[in-house]
């Protein structure tokens, strides 16, 4: 049997990798305490968000005697725009129990420009912030922080956008690069229409160009298992976009290595299955390694998802 260890963990101290928590403790009791604050507050931001529609893809944490200042980048998923739809459309359902049929055209007028809206949504994706300001995520944080810290700490959150004006920019490649990107990305077209294909494609351009984005992946992944019976056609997409993407000169990404554990397909037995793109070299210390393990629950038991990716020096 051999012994796993963390990677992130392992390489602590050398190429100025650093803990994504800071905390100043004066005894081991403070440090108990400020290690378990540390580890309820990363669940609670991952619940969460996915409950909401967003994927976490950084945070960094720094406690002190009186204050608490916690960083966080987030992913924009098209599940949000769902979550809105459907609060406005039970508002509307309980406008047109009131009164006669002129408030019923009304509100179709009402429908129609929202639809328009949302069209207008889904085609400009870097537009979410007005959506977030909405439901106040920052305001619904604050109070369950406020709760379990028992209103000891001043509070200062800082909520980021990953996804806001980062694209693949096709004007740093060659006519060449760019003549085989588009032949390739042309191949996928039959697959537009899935409901995971636009998130997929745009979440993998940010993994392949942000750094430590190890956790926004596995996140994904483990997301989408949830709401799939069949993962063929999902792991096929995510390793070939993974390969072209890895192939071009904007990426910042070495290599990727996926490890997902589970019954697949909804088979009795469990089989682990890997996704190897590039070069992944894990037992040598000068390599840069972000790494993230999550974990998903549906019908068909749990999976285990663990991503790699090593960046270029």
């Amino acid at each position: 049997m051999g012994q796993k260890v963390n990677p992130i963990i392992f390489r602590l101290g050398i190429l100025k990798n650093e803990w994504r928590s800071k905390y100043f403790e004066k005894n081991l009791e403070e440090f108990s305490l400020y290690s378990f604050q540390n580890i309820q507050i990363k669940r609670y931001l991952d619940q969460f968000l996915n409950e909401s529609g967003l994927i976490l893809h950084d945070y960094k944490m720094y406690f002190n005697e009186t204050s608490l200042h916690l960083y966080v980048s987030y992913f924009v998923t098209s599940k949000i725009i769902l979550n809105i739809s459907k609060v406005k459309r039970k508002k509307f359902e309980t406008k047109t129990v009131c009164n006669s049929s002129k408030i019923s055209i009304f509100l179709k007028n009402k429908l129609q420009i929202y639809k328009r809206y949302e069209k207008f949504l889904l085609i400009n994706k870097f537009r979410y912030q007005t959506i977030i300001d909405k439901n106040s995520f920052i305001e619904q944080i604050l109070e369950s922080l406020t709760v379990f810290l028992n209103r000891r700490l001043n509070i200062l959150i800082i909520f980021q956008q990953v996804r806001k004006g980062l694209s693949l920019n096709f004007n740093n490649l060659n006519y060449l690069d760019k003549k085989i990107l588009k032949n390739k990305f042309l191949f996928f077209r039959r697959y537009l229409r899935e409901p995971f294909f636009k998130d997929m494609f745009h979440l993998l351009i940010l993994s392949v160009k942000l750094k430590s984005s190890a956790s926004l992946l596995s996140n994904f992944i483990s997301n989408r298992l949830v709401k799939m019976k069949k993962h063929t056609q999902f792991f096929f997409l995510l390793k070939h976009i993974l390969i072209i993407l890895q192939k071009t000169k904007i990426s910042k990404m070495r290599g990727v290595k996926i490890k997902i554990k589970g019954r697949f397909n909804g088979k009795s037995k469990a089989s682990s299955k890997f996704i190897i793109v590039g070069q992944v070299p894990v037992q040598t210390l000068v390599t840069k390694i972000d790494y993230s393990e999550s974990i998903s629950y549906t019908f068909n038991g749990t999976f285990g998802v663990k991503v790699w990716i090593v960046y270029k020096n």
